[in-house]
């Protein structure tokens, strides 16, 4: 399967579950080293690709 990015493509995560390994943050990198959000539990973001890279597009709270 080839999969390419069109600018407007957006894509959503969520961080739910418990805190297992103690507090900790995801992480979410554009593919390198730029962290573009962390999230604590119960937090999601919105990411969209620009045409040249990926971008937080919105954030929330799932409680």
């Amino acid at each position: 399967m080839i999969w390419s990015q069109h600018p407007g493509d957006v894509f959503e995560i969520a961080r739910t579950g418990g805190d297992t390994g103690g507090p900790w943050k995801l992480r979410v990198r554009n593919g390198s080293s730029t962290v573009l959000a962390e999230f604590d539990m119960n937090q999601w973001g919105r990411f969209v690709w620009t045409g040249t890279a990926w971008a937080l597009l919105s954030r929330g709270s799932l409680t």
